[in-house]
Order: structure tokens, then C-alpha cells, then sequence
């Protein structure tokens, strides 16, 4: 619409770009430029530099320093394990699902230049908004309150043999979660408490399919594991494992993430059922983290089928997810800052006060798509109308 050569506009409407996509970006972290993870990398427009749009965004959010994430800067264990944070320039792989598909935050950064810039030098101002449709899943992220701290659980596995994966290369697939099913849980919320289990305690049994590779699969039944967990007398923490199903041909480790513990880290505690004992190989994330089964690495001790395990609640403050996913920054930081003050304050980019950036829309269920791409549309030709009567009145309504 930009184009000034025939048959093209010196300008037009506001220009607003509507992003479909999953909340899981991927593999989306090194073709820009400025970026942490190629900085060799230059594109044709002017001025943008995503690291340092990154930080400014790190800076106006108040985010711990202690995350979940794949990668966070030299840190690439390729694990969904708590790391230390200072910045969305450098980290990527989101948390839990796709530690290893170096998914960024540099949307935000898009979003910012787009919003902060004006795109082509003809008449008037061509700066984009960013409006974000976001389709996701609900994935489990367990949180188990103990005596007013929080320990966080997260199911997480590898695949490490077969079909020539190697559990001594640079590279192991992460499985993906095919299918989380909720048994009981109780005892974990204000509005689930039954005192007759577990004494009124925090329990709970859920189970877990995994694919066996991350991507262009088949997502069937690869390995199903139990989890059971709960909170004893002492307030200690039992996460107990169970493998119980399985039908591929690699093998794979199970297990989970743990924080808010003395013991956090990775835990690949049970192997999948169809991989024979003698034929299971080491891994440098079996558990404890960094050691085999008999408290050393390369052992050759195979991992077993049930796995029961005691965690003490920390006293320091545990890691924590990023509060939502990349399109949710995108959205936030591509609203103007109208004051020109330098500061994105709630009521420019949350008119409703809820929480959620106005050009937000979270579809968790395929059934309200329609819905959410109705909202945005909407929201796309308030903001259109609003910019086009800006432009084309000379004259000023102050009542009414």
C-alpha cells in the first residue's frame, strides 16, 4: 500500500499487522538485526536493534531474575531448569513446552520498532500497530503451596537412543506433551480443599503422554508416566513416578523440573516401559541432576520404572515463569506511549483494566477462535477510525 511507483498509495489507513500464531515461538531468535544469537546478521531497517529494544522492555517490566527458560545467555543445557535473567535480549527456548526450539521474546521488539517508527517517508506518519491472536494449550504447570511458600513442578523428558539419537551428542530431543490427563488434585487452592485426603493437605495424581521427538511427529502414545504428589506432616514435598505405558521405538527418560526446594533442578528419574534395562543408556540429566542412579554419572546403572522422591521447601524464594507468552509483550509494547513521557502506563495499554493488553486476544479453545478474531477486528477499526478522524479534522470537539 506504500508503494509510490504506479498503481501503488502515497499513503493510506493506519498500517496494523494481526499476528495468528502459536503462543510457543520458534526457532524465530536469530534473523534479525541487533540479535543476541547472530550478531552478524543486518536487515534493511533502519535503526532496528532488538537486543537493545529487549532491554528497554525488561526494564519497564518487573520480572524476576530467576526463570524458567531453555537458554539464558552462556547458560544452554537445553532444559526448562530455573536460570538467571536479566534481560529479554538474551534468553530464548520457552518454558516448559519448547526448551530447545529457541523461541524469543524478540516479538516485543518488533512490535516497539514498529510502533516507534515511522516506516516510509511519504505523507505522514506509517507507524504499525501490533494486534496478536495467541492459540495455545493449557499445559501443566503444577504449584503446590506449602506453609505460605510455593513449590513449582513441571513435567519434562528426553529422548536419548534410537533412531540414531545419541545420549553423548550435543543434541537430545525434548518430548512434547501429547496429552495431560488431571486425576485429582486437591487441597492446592482456596476453591479445591477436601480435608478427607491427605489430611487437608496438598495432593495430587495426574498423567502424562509424551511424543518421543519434538517435531514432525505423530504425537501418539510414546510413553505415558503417573505422577502422584503430596505434602506430609513435616511439609515435606513426595513426588512419586510411574511408567506405565509405552509404544515407540526411542528411548526415553522421564521426569520433571522442580523449584522452591533445597534440591531444585532437572529430574529424569524413570525410563520408558518398552526399553529393556540392559540397553538403557546414560544420560547427564539423569537423577540427581548431573549423576546416575547410584549417585554417579556413566554408571551404567539403568534408570528404573517407579522413582519416589523427598524435597525440602526452600527458605529463598523460587524460580518463576515469565508472566505470559512472547505475543502478549508484542501487544503490550506496541501501544503508544501518548503522554510522551517515556513510560507505557496502564491506562495506554490496558483501557479496561484487566490485565491483558487491548490488543491481546488468548484463544485456549479452538471452539472461541471466531470469537477472539471478532474482538480483534473490532479493535482494528476502532483504532483505524480513531486515526483517520485525527487526520482529517481540522476542527476540535471539547463537549459531547
Amino acid at each position: 500500500p506504500y508503494r509510490t511507483t504506479s498503481g501503488g498509495y502515497a499513503h493510506c489507513a493506519k498500517p496494523i499487522q494481526l499476528v495468528i500464531s502459536d503462543v510457543n515461538a520458534s526457532y524465530d531468535s536469530d534473523q534479525l538485526p541487533g540479535s543476541y544469537f547472530n550478531s552478524s546478521f543486518t536487515g534493511d531497517l533502519t535503526g532496528m536493534n532488538v537486543s537493545s529494544l529487549a532491554d528497554r522492555i525488561w526494564a519497564g517490566e518487573s520480572e524476576a531474575s530467576n526463570i524458567f527458560i531453555g537458554e539464558s545467555g552462556t547458560n544452554t543445557d537445553g532444559t526448562p531448569a530455573p536460570k538467571t535473567v536479566t534481560s529479554f535480549a538474551n534468553i530464548r527456548g520457552l518454558a516448559p513446552e519448547e526448551p530447545t526450539k529457541q523461541g524469543s521474546y524478540y516479538a516485543g521488539s518488533v512490535a516497539l520498532y514498529g510502533q516507534e517508527t515511522d516506516i516510509n517517508p511519504v505523507q505522514n506518519d506509517q507507524n504499525v500497530d501490533t494486534l496478536a491472536i495467541a492459540l495455545a494449550s493449557p499445559l501443566p504447570r503444577i504449584e503446590i503451596p506449602v506453609s505460605g511458600k510455593l513449590v513449582t513442578l513441571v513435567p519434562f523428558a528426553k529422548s536419548v537412543g534410537g533412531s540414531s539419537i545419541s545420549a553423548t551428542s550435543s543434541f537430545q530431543p525434548t518430548n512434547q506433551i501429547v496429552d495431560f490427563f488431571v486425576e485429582t488434585i486437591v487441597n492446592t487452592g482456596t476453591g479445591n480443599q477436601d480435608a478427607s485426603v491427605n489430611q487437608g493437605r496438598p495432593y495430587g495424581t495426574f498423567q502424562i503422554n509424551y511424543e518421543d521427538v519434538e517435531q514432525a511427529a505423530d504425537h501418539d502414545m510414546d510413553a505415558i508416566v503417573e505422577y502422584e504428589f503430596y505434602v506430609d506432616a513435616s511439609d515435606q514435598v513426595i513426588i512419586s513416578l510411574t511408567s506405565s505405558y509405552a509404544a515407540g521405538g526411542i528411548k526415553q527418560h522421564m521426569g520433571y523440573v522442580i523449584s522452591g526446594t533445597t534440591q531444585d533442578g532437572t529430574y529424569l528419574v524413570v525410563r520408558d516401559v518398552d526399553t529393556d534395562a540392559s540397553s538403557d543408556p546414560d544420560y547427564f540429566l539423569d537423577t540427581p541432576p548431573g549423576q546416575g542412579p547410584s549417585g554417579v554419572w556413566n554408571d551404567n546403572v539403568e534408570l528404573p520404572l517407579n522413582s519416589t522422591r523427598t524435597f525440602t521447601v526452600g527458605t529463598t524464594a523460587s524460580a518463576s515463569f515469565i508472566k505470559n507468552d512472547p505475543l502478549w509483550y508484542a501487544a503490550k509494547w506496541s501501544m503508544a506511549d501518548e503522554d510522551a513521557n517515556g513510560v507505557l502506563e496502564t491506562d495506554e495499554w490496558d483501557s479496561d483494566n484487566n490485565g491483558v493488553p487491548d490488543g491481546y486476544f488468548l484463544v485456549t479453545n479452538a471452539g472461541t477462535l471466531s470469537e477472539q478474531l471478532n474482538k480483534a477486528f473490532k479493535e482494528i477499526v476502532a483504532r483505524t477510525s480513531s486515526s483517520a478522524a485525527v487526520a482529517s479534522n481540522s476542527t476540535r470537539l471539547n463537549t459531547n
